[in-house]
């Protein structure tokens, strides 16, 4: 239920930002709640991000990649970039069955002027047709995720934006949802997490640190990096006590 309200605001502000959307600007109703309890805050009472803004903040970047669902038309993949320099990457598009096997990947080289829009439809970058979005229900799903990605010429990930074309009450699975524990020093860790299957909105609960970021989605085989900030209190030498879980997945996985 924590991750309805990420969901809601993350589909929300991407059509808004969509190439062609006539919104002007939009604003979050409030930053942090008041009192204890239910709120419309992003932070709640005692200064603990929510789920949801670290879902909405996965929409909100400078230099975006945006999927939206256009029925028949498939899906529209928008690039946004609203800095002041030109941006050089990699468009992925990849779409998984099972959140594990490949059944489609497609890349492009794409140039984003500065303070720009561009849209792509699903169809153009695979050159065929192909029912990303599953809306002509032609036959059982061939996939169950898709994911655009934005990638620079280092390799590092600038955006990332998936789609789930059954909904997002995906079936709990076993997902080999693994986390390796690094320390950077002054109290700072950092976590690897890698899993074998698609982990939806992976959360991140720890007594005495906060996670950088909560509610990532993990694409299978790759790993994601999040940092550790000792809360206020925290004794500096404190070690990791941490619970990952995962919307779809089986299992929580424990790091000391």
């Amino acid at each position: 239920s924590r991750a309805v309200t990420g969901e809601v605001m993350a589909a929300t502000f991407a059509e808004w930002r969509r190439v062609g959307s006539t919104c002007r600007g939009a604003m979050v109703l409030a930053l942090s709640d008041l009192l204890s309890g239910a709120g419309w805050g992003l932070i709640d009472a005692h200064g603990e991000p929510k789920l949801a803004l670290g879902v909405l903040s996965q929409v909100l970047a400078p230099v975006q990649v945006l999927i939206t669902d256009e029925g028949t038309n498939g899906l529209d993949i928008h690039l946004l970039n609203e800095t002041s320099a030109p941006v050089e990457a990699r468009l992925e598009l990849t779409a998984w069955r099972d959140g594990l096997t490949p059944v489609i990947s497609v890349v492009r080289d794409v140039m984003l002027p500065p303070r720009s829009q561009q849209r792509h439809t699903g169809f153009e970058l695979i050159g065929s047709f192909f029912d990303l979005g599953y809306a002509y229900r032609f036959g059982p799903p061939s996939h169950d995720v898709v994911r655009a990605r934005l990638v620079d010429a280092s390799g590092v990930s600038l955006s990332e934006a998936f789609h789930l074309p059954l909904g997002l009450a995906l079936p709990r699975q076993q997902l080999d949802l693994t986390a390796e524990a690094k320390e950077l020093g002054e109290g700072i860790f950092e976590l690897a997490l890698t899993a074998r299957r698609f982990a939806q909105r992976v959360v991140i609960r720890d007594p005495q640190f906060r996670a950088e970021m909560n509610g990532l989605n993990i694409a299978p085989g790759e790993t994601r990096h999040v940092r550790m900030h000792p809360r206020a209190g925290t004794p500096a030498h404190a070690r990791l006590d941490a619970v990952i879980s995962a919307l779809n997945g089986l299992q929580d996985v424990r790091i000391t």
